[in-house]
């Protein structure tokens, strides 16, 4: 299943470094979707609509949402948070 979640490199690579920390955070919720979607709608879970539509219907992915400079704030602001969530 591909991700919702592709245009956020920077985010999914903090994210992939800290797997196991961040998976126990998770918990079970949306344990279907690919662990980047997850982790997206942890950090915004203003997006979980368009992520579910995204699986469910095959809604568009992130990058059909907004325009590339939206998307370089959007990953700078998520990686910032992703890790002041996991207190780094």
């Amino acid at each position: 299943m591909d991700p919702f979640t592709t245009a956020l490199p920077l985010t999914l690579q903090l994210a992939r470094r800290f797997y196991p920390e961040i998976v126990r955070l998770l918990g079970a919720a949306r344990a279907e979707w690919p662990f980047e979607d997850r982790v997206l709608v942890w950090l915004l879970p203003n997006m979980e609509a368009e992520c579910a539509a995204f699986h469910d219907a095959g809604g568009g992915d992130l990058a059909s949402h907004f325009v590339e400079h939206q998307l370089e704030s959007i990953d700078d602001v998520l990686a910032a948070e992703l890790l002041r969530r996991l207190n780094r």
